[in-house]
């Protein structure tokens, strides 16, 4: 069954006097995996910020599990542009994902959190590396153990603002792969500016430049890519199956 997890209606933020958003619309459904793409400074993770409650929009309505952003913030996993963790700071994986259990606040942990953590990492494939002190971990390696820990929440929606950034082009597909397979247990939403990559696995595109110039389809994208980043689009995604972007 489908249903709304996050309704945005009529929504505009700015800062000063500066508009940053502007009457955004938006539905994000419990199946979706939607990729929220855009030119630097259209507002993309000015929108994640909202949807976490992070920020609070001057006009209209955000909705997250039929609540306010701040109340539903416990079922929402959220990975940042930029993590503050010192890559020296002397602290090991399952340690570094357990934080994600009480929002970066050292408790005893429970049997259960214990559980969460490790499945968090078997999912992310670094399990193996638990005891392994982070400033001994590659790029790939440490945004999966930061996947993990958004994932130990057992969030129903998962945020994640340029995921890839720090990832080399092989372990991108990997961790898209891995996003497949998180996503049939929860909504989905990126932030990315690699239209051709995400959207060989993405099921939907959100353009997004101050305002949403569309949401839909991968296959029907292109026209709203143009818009928001005005220019020409007739684009072959990579990956299997294959997608041709073109204007409709």
């Amino acid at each position: 069954m489908s249903f709304n997890v996050v309704s945005i209606k009529n929504m505009s933020y700015k800062i000063r006097d500066n508009y940053i958003l502007e009457d955004i619309t938006l539905s994000i459904k419990n199946n979706d995996f939607l990729a929220i793409i855009g030119p630097n400074g259209g507002g993309k993770s000015t929108l994640l910020k909202i949807i976490m409650g992070l920020l609070k929009p001057e006009k209209g309505t955000v909705s997250v599990f039929n609540t306010s952003p701040e109340e539903a913030r416990g079922k929402i996993g959220y990975l940042p542009q930029i993590t503050h963790l010192e890559s020296d700071f002397p602290i090991n994986v399952f340690d570094t994902v357990m934080m994600g259990r009480y929002n970066g606040i050292f408790k005893d942990y429970t049997n259960k959190d214990e559980k969460y953590v490790m499945e968090s990492l078997e999912a992310v494939k670094m399990a193996d590396f638990k005891d392994k002190q982070i400033g001994n971990l590659s790029g790939g390696e440490m945004q999966r153990v930061l996947i993990a820990r958004a994932l130990s929440r057992r969030p129903k929606l998962l945020l994640l603002d340029e995921p890839t950034a720090s990832i080399d082009p092989e372990m991108q597909s990997l961790f898209y792969e891995l996003l497949k397979k998180i996503r049939k247990e929860m909504a989905v939403v990126l932030v990315s500016h690699d239209v051709g990559v995400v959207s060989s696995y993405v099921e939907s595109i959100a353009c997004l430049n101050g305002r949403l110039f569309s949401h839909g389809p991968v296959e029907t994208a292109a026209k709203g890519i143009k818009e928001a980043y005005n220019f020409k689009l007739d684009l072959l995604t990579h990956g299997t199956p294959r997608r041709i972007l073109k204007e409709h």
